[in-house]
């Protein structure tokens, strides 16, 4: 994840430094959770960022993630395409691991 200025971060899918996919989204918070809602989608092939028309080619992508109680947390994902409606999801409560 990179920090795109403002409230904004670019998610990057793909491990290649030559080419990936970045989903660029913006950060808010409300009752307790974390929202990510997706303004656009770009592929950066070396270090150069082009914007895709992600929106009605792949959808708009929406992730949310709230602290539970006793290391558990929720979480979701989704994208909804303008045409077909929504096209992937998942959400689950999942524990957190401590880390030392």
């Amino acid at each position: 994840m990179e920090y795109a200025g403002g409230s904004e971060v670019i998610e990057y899918i793909g491990t290649s430094e030559w080419l990936s996919m970045g989903i660029k989204m913006n950060i808010t918070q409300a009752g307790g959770a974390v929202h990510f809602d997706s303004t656009g989608y770009l592929l950066k092939i070396g270090g150069i960022q082009v914007p895709i028309p992600g929106q009605l080619l792949l959808g708009r992508a929406s992730i949310f993630g709230k602290a539970l109680y006793d290391r558990k947390i929720t979480m979701g994902f989704s994208i909804k395409h303008p045409l077909w409606g929504e096209i992937y999801t998942y959400s689950g409560t999942f524990n957190a691991p401590i880390i030392q």
